[in-house]
């Protein structure tokens, strides 16, 4: 029995991190060499039975990237204890100790774990492996060597695990890496289990230390050590961990150690993979490097100590990122006086923290620059590793916690026609939607329309007045707009007070529920949905936008109401029911004075809804700014009510601005009326089409020159003809510059829309992206028509970089992940966008300085050329923009 004690000091500080030498480390699987382990963590005693395992050395090894932040000796006891189950791990193993040893020695210095390389590993070992079986079974067939041979067979076979059909190591074994698979599967389940367990013994005293053991522990399950069926418990439960309130005030405390500790565990789980930000990588390493640089900053101005990194001004800087932390830093410690011997500029804080950077995959270089301005250089190997990704797996979404999102957008009225007020809701709803569902949320998506109120009844008035012979035949309204303009203009007819009040009576009608009336309302919302549809299919909407107008919400305005006033929420006021929020001046009416309905009750009883029968845990509403003050009194009342829980619920209303036109004025007709959103989007395909027509007639024109053959050949073969083709493609492009047009924008931000600027094909504008994504397509066509082999080289993913335009647009497709999470967290479309015309922008400069076809560097460089068509075409569709592949 092996034994390791480990204890805390008595302030509860530095030696508390000794724990995360250890942990139930057991294997199920494995019942080999029992170890005890001992630890007395902030004053608790815990002892956990445990098994030597595969997953011993990574784990351990996955925080050595915190023993910057222990005093030698502590350092040297965590290493040391590492070493040890190395050793006995290699005991077990045997041959495929190696994996372990190359997996620890990894993960030790921050070096990025790949699946490729563990798969190396585990190759060569189990070459090994074969190679010392093989030899045995030589040895077996002499007599002479027969007694010796089998000791040693029965140590293989006890050292790698009995597979099925195979006993000592004998033919018919399981393969190392099956094996080893297993085994570290079933170690990390009791990991976690085990940590588990330390929580619930004393979930008060150990909750920092835990924090920071489970933050550690994650090293290995990202860096793909651990298989993926292990990898999301383990994510999961961090969050769990980290998100308790026990832990948030631990790690928030003054306990400076423990919270490095926090930041440096962060930073050894952050090593980017595929899926992975790159610049939150980044960032986390520069976290460290500040505090490790600067121990103080963090107590003197929390903001100054957290890393800022982004981006250069654009693609001429000649770094992947940079550092701007050193001028704050400075100003605080000079402010504080504390500004550590030899430091005399912010230049200086500069040399301090990049000099103390931990050891990592992902930064090659750094420089100073400027007053201290810190410049980052990306790994070209790190960068290489993701674009092969992209050409194996697709453009991945970064890792998170799946949420059920509700997500309300487009809400247009029964009975009018969709006009250019709801292309922005439409639009950014439904990109927004998608981005989500792309991260990995479960999306539903509601169309709240408006189908119920006093409109319906001054409808019903006017079409039974309109069609006598209602009762008996359903009405033709199919243009239902014409009847909704004639009826309104009759019900705000002040010569006519009795339809107004027909007008009433109708809607009270339909809602006792009259059969009549009923029939008819239903016609007319079938007739709407139909008008929406049109719009949305030439949007390209997605198909799982759902009609859940007010009506579907009415019935449940009396139990939402009775729900509200047995809490005591509601005021009587001359016979209406209000809520008054705290903080609030205006109250939501909940019920008006004559006992109807209004928005308040319906948003209500729908958010009410969508929490509790829906399970919704994030809840989006997408509509225009003027809206802010009510929704933020439904948001609260949510709450108060005990509906929404903020520990629980992400509740968000995105707002948006105004369309406008020239006049910097609401975009109308020129007569003053609201422009049709049908009318607006086929303008833009009309324009498109006379503009592919014009390419048409071009290249027809040089393929009848005679005087350069080839090249009007090459022109006319890339651009279409046919003229279901033309319209099929002026239509894609059409729309999508119109939402393209409205999703780069700030959706705060009011814009002014202008056919001239929304399809130009210079600029940020879609028609520009469809031209370099049917440039890249065009590169992969020709490659293929003169005989190289694409295909080959594109599943050989061998890149290399040998030209800055290459690095420069191999990072661009990296930061993508970051893209997706920055647009997730913000709810803004626009930074998609962004990234997709900056790709864009790379790429050309990549066409103008690298030749493909024909270069030494052909199969790279066409690997590159796919992957920018992967990405950019992966890009386009979360956004709602559909790519064009040849003009």
């Amino acid at each position: 029995m092996s034994s390791m004690r480990l204890f805390v000091g008595s302030d509860g500080r530095v030696d508390a991190l000794k724990c995360l030498a250890v942990a139930d480390l057991s294997s199920t699987a494995l019942k080999v060499l029992p170890m005890s382990y001992e630890m007395n963590l902030l004053g608790a005693n815990v002892v956990l039975d445990a098994s030597a395992s595969a997953a011993g050395a990574p784990l351990v090894c996955g925080a050595q990237p915190i023993v910057r932040f222990l005093t030698e000796q502590s350092a040297g006891e965590l290493s040391a204890a590492a070493d040890d189950l190395l050793e006995w791990d290699a005991n077990v193993f045997g041959p495929a100790s190696a994996v372990l040893a190359n997996t620890a020695a990894r993960a030790r210095s921050a070096l990025p774990l790949t699946s490729d390389m563990i798969n190396a590993d585990l190759k060569r070992a189990e070459a090994e492996a074969a190679a010392a079986s093989a030899a045995a079974a030589a040895a077996a067939a002499e007599p002479a060597a027969e007694a010796a041979a089998e000791p040693a067979a029965e140590a293989e076979g006890k050292g790698k695990g009995k597979g099925k059909g195979g006993k000592k190591g004998k033919k018919g074994a399981a393969p190392v890496e099956t094996r080893l698979a297993a085994d570290i599967a079933s170690a990390a389940r009791a990991f976690l289990a085990g940590l588990d367990r330390i929580i619930a013994s004393t979930p008060d005293k150990v909750s920092a230390t835990t924090a920071c053991l489970a933050l550690s522990a994650q090293a290995p399950f990202k860096a793909g050590v651990f298989p993926d069926d292990v990898a999301p418990a383990a994510r999961d439960w961090t969050a769990k961990v980290v998100a308790s309130p026990a832990v948030a005030k631990a790690l928030a405390s003054d306990e400076a150690v423990v919270a490095a500790a926090a930041v440096s565990a962060s930073a050894a789980i952050r090593i980017p993979q595929a899926r992975d930000e790159l610049l939150s990588a980044l960032r986390d390493a520069f976290g460290v490097a500040v505090n490790t640089a600067f121990p103080s900053l963090r107590d003197i101005s929390p903001e100054a100590a957290r890393p800022v990194v982004r981006l250069p001004g654009g693609p001429k800087f000649p770094h992947d990122a940079q550092c701007d932390n050193a001028m704050s830093a400075y100003s605080a410690l000079s402010r504080a006086g504390q500004l550590p011997a030899g430091v005399r500029s912010p230049r200086d804080v500069g040399v301090a923290i990049a000099a103390a950077l931990p050891p990592n995959g992902m930064i090659a270089r750094t420089e100073v620059a400027g007053p201290g301005f810190i410049n980052i250089f990306v790994n070209d190997g790190l960068l290489t590793s993701r674009c092969a990704s992209i050409l194996k797996e697709g453009l991945q979404a970064p890792p998170r916690r799946p949420r059920h999102v509700a997500i309300d957008y487009s809400s247009p009225n029964i009975a009018k026609d969709m006009h250019v007020g709801h292309l922005r809701s439409t639009i950014i709803g439904d990109a927004i939607s998608r981005i989500l569902e792309y991260a990995g949320h479960r999306i539903s998506r509601i169309n709240h329309v408006g189908d119920w109120g006093t409109q319906f009844g001054m409808l019903l008035a006017h079409l039974k007045d309109t069609f006598p012979d209602y009762e008996t035949r359903t009405p033709d309204i199919s243009n239902l707009t014409v009847l909704y303009k004639e009826a309104k203009v009759r019900f705000d007819d002040k010569s006519d007070p009795e339809f107004k009040q027909r007008a009433y009576k109708e809607v009270v009608a339909l809602q006792a529920g009259d059969e009549v009336n009923l029939r008819l309302w239903r016609t007319m919302v079938e007739v709407s949905a139909a008008m929406f549809n049109d719009v949305y299919k030439r949007l390209g909407v997605h198909p799982g936008l759902y009609l859940c107008g007010e009506s579907f919400y009415n019935p449940l305005i009396p139990s939402t109401i009775e729900e509200l006033s047995s809490k005591g929420l509601l005021t009587e006021d001359e016979g209406a029911l209000l809520m008054f929020i705290e903080g609030e001046k205006v109250p939501l009416m909940v019920r008006k004075s004559d006992g109807g309905y209004g928005y308040d009750s319906t948003d209500l009883a729908a958010i009410r809804y969508r929490i509790q029968d829906l399970k919704a845990d994030w809840l989006v509403y997408v509509i225009d700014a003027g809206q802010a003050l009510h929704l933020r009194l439904t948001f609260k009342a949510a709450e108060v009510a005990g509906w929404a829980d903020p520990a629980k619920h992400r509740i968000d209303h995105v707002s948006f601005g105004i369309v406008c036109g020239e006049d910097k004025k609401r975009f109308r007709t020129r007569s003053g009326e609201t422009v049709r959103l049908v009318d607006l989007l086929d303008q833009a395909k009309a324009i498109m089409i006379e503009r592919l027509q014009d390419r048409k007639e071009g290249a027809e024109a040089a393929a009848a020159d005679d005087s350069t053959p080839g090249h009007a050949a090459a022109a006319s073969a890339s651009v279409i003809t046919d003229a279901a083709e033309i319209e099929a493609t002026a239509e894609g492009m059409g729309y999508g510059a119109v939402k393209y047009f409205d999703l780069k924008q700030n959706r705060l931000s009011d814009y002014i829309f202008n056919y001239d600027r929304m399809l130009s094909s210079d600029g940020d504008t879609a028609v520009y992206l469809q031209y370099q994504f049917a440039r890249m397509h065009s590169i992969l066509r020709k490659a293929a028509e003169k005989g190289h082999d694409v295909d080959g080289a594109v599943a050989a993913a061998a890149i290399t970089i040998t030209h800055p335009s290459e690095h420069k647009l191999l990072f661009q497709l990296a930061s993508w992940a970051d893209a997706v999470a920055e647009a997730e967290d913000s709810l803004n479309p626009h930074v998609l966008c962004k990234w997709l015309y900056e790709t864009s922008t790379y790429y050309a400069e990549f066409q103008r300085d690298c030749r493909v076809i024909g270069d030494e560097n052909f199969a790279s460089r066409v690997a590159i050329v796919a992957a920018t068509v992967a990405a950019v075409k992966t890009a386009m569709e979360v956004i709602g923009i559909p790519p064009v592949n040849r003009l």
